[in-house]
């Protein structure tokens, strides 16, 4: 397995005690280090106070300084050797063994790791370094729950430090936008080399309709990568420069791995409309829509601008009916927005007023952020005569704007994490808990503790997944999947709902009933990469090769580092090889 030198470093200088810390150390860091004291002015020796004894390093101390040493050398098995020597004799103390764990990991021994830090990271005030090594063996064991409370608990100590990178990821996974780009920007723009965070920091940029950050983040990656391409495209086309985005994309139009198709073909009809050529929008879009909503949007658009408002009716009447009332009920709000405004102007040009009014307000409703959608809904309140109203909705788009015009083009990597550092989410006493004890590996006692917040509050997602994640962990699977019912019950048009219960599914091996709620996952959430990796796994299971090669092979388009995306497709090759 590959070593982490940032693991292995915070390993060894976070948790050092003063007595014995690594010698030839550069630096700690800065949460563990105090201020050196002012340099003494020249006295004469005579008067000069007596200077303390250095204090004396125990001969465990001087191993520990030794098997620092070996780490810092590349010298893993030796280090382990002189630290299981001190654990044997019973004279390790937490932090030596906090680098044993760290080093069992990164050696692949992740059980024999976790045995060590897992009674290390149960108390409160655990330290930040030992519980971020405790996630990261939770995350290779698949115990993801468990990971997520480590990262959680690590980031409210230290909060720029890697657990804020595996957290991001984390939360990317779930398709939790805006709380994932809050850990992943800062770390994109204070490690350059990381190219899996800025890729996918940059593509939640862009799911914010921040364009430049996006630019900032992608600065002086290849320029031949089509993932890498697609996002510069998609940057330029929030920016509205349409010919800038068709000749980035001109290269990888025709020539792009297979599970970046329908991508492709979205971002390359959206560089046609932003260049003000709807017709080639609509030739790009012909035959290709596969009913996903966010091309039968484009398509409708296109046919709109061309002049085909009959058409346009047509192709957005079935979304339009799958429109919801409440914002919660949808996660990515801008498709959902997109069909009430492209319906809308529809509703306004034909002269409907009546009907486009409360379809434009339903909009700005869904999504408030979108200056699009107030700008329309302005015009729809002026053709009603309600010129107060389409006075604040005129003010509330300027307001839109002029906040997009204030954010910097580009900041300087400290500027910009200390303008973006990621603070700990606020938890509530019960999931504080249910985290603590999940940490400390008292699952009954986790699972007490979110039920309580259930009961107390509903509407809590966050509670209402954990529920069915402790449940699955806990390998009580038909109680999972009944939690997972009473969530889409709660907020029916959770994504992570559905496929919680889809993962439900195929714990309790009803393949067609998770293929369908797998199916429905990324219907909502076209991205939802955990949904991804668990349909090709049901693909695989039900014999349909073809179909979980495709799938896998989206996720490593979208993400090439997905670590279950790679081990899912290894094992499908040899699948494959072994029918051969």
């Amino acid at each position: 397995m590959k070593t982490h030198k940032s693991v292995l470093l915070v390993a060894v200088l976070c948790a050092c005690s003063p007595g014995d810390a690594p010698a030839g150390a550069d630096s700690t860091p800065p949460a563990a280090t105090a201020p050196a004291p002012p340099p003494a002015q020249a006295a004469p020796q005579a008067q000069a106070p007596a200077q303390p004894a250095a204090p004396e390093i125990s001969p465990a101390g001087k191993k520990f300084q030794e098997a620092a040493g070996l780490v810092k050398k590349g010298d893993m098995a030796g280090a382990i050797a002189i630290l299981e020597g001190l654990r044997k004799e019973g004279v390790a103390e937490p932090h030596h063994l906090s680098l044993l764990g760290a080093l069992y990991i990164d050696q692949g021994r992740v059980a024999e790791g976790m045995a060590i830090l897992k009674p290390l990271a149960a108390p409160p005030e655990a330290d930040p370094a030992v519980l971020y090594n405790a996630g990261r063996a939770a995350l290779i064991m698949r115990n993801l729950p468990e990971a997520q409370a480590y990262f959680e608990r690590s980031v409210a100590k230290v909060p720029m430090s890697p657990a804020s990178r595996e957290l991001g990821l984390l939360l990317s996974r779930q398709g939790k936008v805006v709380e994932a780009y809050r850990y992943l920007r800062p770390w994109s723009l204070s490690d350059p080399n990381d190219l899996e965070v800025r890729l996918i920091a940059a593509t939640l940029a862009l799911r914010l309709e921040r364009p430049a950050e996006a630019d900032e983040i992608l600065a002086g990656l290849p320029e031949k990568e089509p993932a890498i391409q697609l996002l510069r495209a998609q940057a330029r086309i929030q920016r509205g420069d349409g010919k800038g985005a068709l000749a980035i994309l001109q290269p990888i139009e025709k020539d792009h791995p297979e599970g970046l198709d329908p991508e492709v073909r979205r971002t390359v009809a959206e560089a046609h409309l932003a260049a003000n050529d709807p017709g080639a929008a609509l030739k790009v879009l012909d035959g290709h829509t596969d009913g996903r909503p966010s091309l039968l949007l484009l398509q409708a658009r296109a046919q709109r601008l061309s002049g085909n408002s009959q058409a346009a009716t047509a192709t957005l009447k079935p979304l339009v009916a799958q429109l919801p009332d409440d914002p919660k009920l949808i996660g990515d709000p801008r498709p959902a927005a997109g069909v009430a405004v492209e319906y809308g102007r529809l509703l306004l040009a034909a002269k409907d007023v009546q009907g486009a009014v409360p379809m434009l307000e339903k909009a700005t409703r869904l999504y408030p952020s979108s200056r699009e959608a107030w700008e329309v809904y302005a015009e729809a309140l002026t053709a009603a005569n309600r010129a107060q109203d389409a006075a604040t909705a005129r003010q509330k788009a300027k307001e839109i704007a002029d906040a997009a015009a204030a954010r910097p083009a580009t900041a300087p990597a400290a500027a910009a994490q200390a303008a973006s550092a990621p603070q700990a989410p606020a938890l509530s006493p019960n999931l504080s808990e249910a985290l603590r004890q999940m940490a400390a590996g008292q699952n009954d006692k986790a699972l007490e503790a979110v039920r309580k917040e259930v009961a107390a509050a509903p509407a809590n997602a966050r509670a209402r997944a954990l529920e069915v994640q402790l449940l699955l962990r806990m390998q009580r699977f038909p109680d999972a999947l009944k939690a997972a019912d009473a969530a889409i019950a709660a907020d029916p048009k959770n994504p992570d709902f559905v496929y919680l219960r889809g993962a439900s599914q195929i714990a309790l091996q009803h393949l067609p009933d998770a293929e369908k709620d797998l199916r429905r996952t990324l219907e909502m959430a076209p991205q939802h990469i955990g949904a991804m990796n668990d349909l090709a796994v049901v693909m695989m299971l039900q014999k349909k090769p073809s179909e979980a090669q495709k799938l896998l092979e989206k996720v490593l388009a979208l993400n090439p580092n997905d670590a279950t995306a790679k081990a899912s497709l290894e094992n499908l090759k040899k699948m494959v090889a072994g029918k051969g």
